[in-house]
């Protein structure tokens, strides 16, 4: 049976919050809550949320196989999906006086472009190692896309909480997130030319760089960043791990073959706040085989705590709408 389990979400309409850019630098991680500090203000608390797609359902995902499955049959993918229904979210919460147009960003994997690892390298592929290799990919959303979106929502006096999309909303949707698909595509291709990364030589001073950033109107409404699927299921033993070491300093290398074998069933994926970028980061992850988990963080004094719960809360509406489909 397909369904999505809710971890934290919100309701209500909020057409006039608006996204505040703040000058915070210094951040901690904290689980859920975590907090902000700078040299002008106290300690800000920023919010983790998140909902499970299909998470301990036995081995079935129907939800996540569903709408997989519309994804490629619209020619796009879970990131390009996610960037549209953001879009339809955003587009509802906010005021054309507010945002008139969006503009946000995919998170995609520099490691690809890394050069091989040189011949004494501990590592054997660059591509492989665990790095912060990573470039943006902008998606632009123009004042005539916006108030198309807006034209087919529900008139305030007729939208009632849990509304659905639309027919018109769902062409819309997988116009957008087939054409957001088509930019990472492009990107890809593009490699390293015209690349941002190519600028950060000429960066003397990134502390100063990044405080004359948070004093700036923000560059994204919201990011996406997809660590993509783990494999839950392995033939290593937890024995394997140790037996390794020990043969490496001159142990025998010997196994037990009644040691237990582990596996992933659930994984989740957060970042802390991004105050010079995005307002709101979604951060989605699964298992094979199992579900997928999508989180959202954002800071108490950029967005407020209803909204950004409000906006989570559409997502996962539209997210299990999707999978009866």
């Amino acid at each position: 049976m397909a369904q999505i389990e809710p971890w934290r979400g919100g309701d209500g309409r909020d057409g006039t919050t608006q996204i505040r850019n703040q000058a915070l630098n210094i951040m901690t991680y904290c689980g859920i809550s975590g907090h902000l500090t700078n040299d002008h203000a106290s300690s800000e608390t920023y919010q983790l949320a998140m909902y499970l797609i299909d998470q301990y359902r036995g081995a079935y995902n129907a939800s996540l196989v569903a709408i997989l499955a519309l994804c490629r049959l619209h020619k796009t993918t879970i990131t390009g999906l996610l960037n549209g229904l953001a879009l339809i979210a955003f587009s509802s919460r906010l005021d054309t006086t507010v945002a008139a147009a969006f503009q946000s960003s995919t998170i995609m994997d520099h490691r690809r472009n890394l050069p091989p690892a040189p011949s004494d390298a501990p590592w054997v592929r660059s591509d492989r190692v665990v790095g912060n290799y990573v470039t943006p990919c902008l998606h632009k959303y123009e004042t005539e896309l916006v108030a198309r979106i807006r034209s087919r929502l529900p008139l305030a006096d007729d939208a009632s909480e849990g509304r659905d999309l639309s027919a018109d909303l769902q062409r819309e949707l997988w116009a957008v997130s087939a054409q957001n698909r088509q930019e990472i595509v492009d990107k890809l291709e593009a490699g390293l030319r015209n690349d941002l990364v190519g600028l950060f030589k000429y960066v003397t001073d990134w502390q100063q760089t990044m405080s004359n950033m948070a004093k700036k109107t923000r560059q994204f409404t919201w990011l996406v960043t997809n660590i993509g699927v783990l494999e839950g299921n392995t033939s290593i033993r937890l024995s394997d791990t140790t037996t390794t070491t020990r043969s490496l300093t001159g142990g025998d290398g010997k196994s037990d073959d009644n040691a237990q074998r582990w596996s992933i069933d659930r994984a989740q994926f957060g970042l802390s706040a991004e105050i010079p970028a995005a307002a709101i980061e979604f951060a989605p992850v699964s298992v094979a085989g199992k579900g997928m988990c999508v989180s959202a963080n954002w800071a108490d004094c950029a967005v407020d705590e209803t909204f950004g719960e409000n906006i989570m809360a559409d997502l996962e509406r539209w997210l299990a709408q999707l999978a009866r489909l």
